[in-house]
């Protein structure tokens, strides 16, 4: 089975920062798919992908998260991964993720340990969260 090779830019491959390297792969290859689920259902370019990460990281901004804040995220394996654990680093804060199958005390602890100002959770986590 034959593979398509990601986009690769020089100029991210110089990038001082993941944020960074996106940014210019945005800009370098807008059209082309950044991030699509197995079966094809839902497919989003890099163009795309920046105006999402943009709008989440203007929502967590307004939040009060700022550069050196740590987020959780709390997600199952899906494309809205992708686009918040961006839109964090894309403020110089800093994602971490929650194992979906850790108990609530064990969610507190790494909540309350890591100082995680914002968590973005799947709805059907909610209720583990402390």
């Amino acid at each position: 089975m034959a593979t398509t090779a990601a986009p690769v830019s020089r100029r991210a491959l110089q990038a001082r920062s993941i944020a960074e390297a996106f940014r210019i792969t945005a800009e370098d290859f807008p059209d082309r798919v950044a991030v699509r689920t197995k079966d094809d259902e839902i497919s989003i370019t890099w163009g795309e992908l920046r105006e999402r990460v943009d709008a989440l990281a203007g929502g967590l901004a307004a939040l009060g998260v700022q550069r050196g804040d740590t987020v959780a995220l709390m997600l199952s394996n899906r494309p809205e991964f992708h686009l918040a654990d961006l839109a964090v680093m894309s403020l110089g804060a800093v994602p971490f993720s929650i194992y979906l199958t850790s108990a609530p005390e064990q969610i507190a602890y790494v909540v309350d340990d890591a100082g995680a100002k914002v968590a973005i959770v799947e709805e059907e986590y909610l209720a583990k969260l402390p």
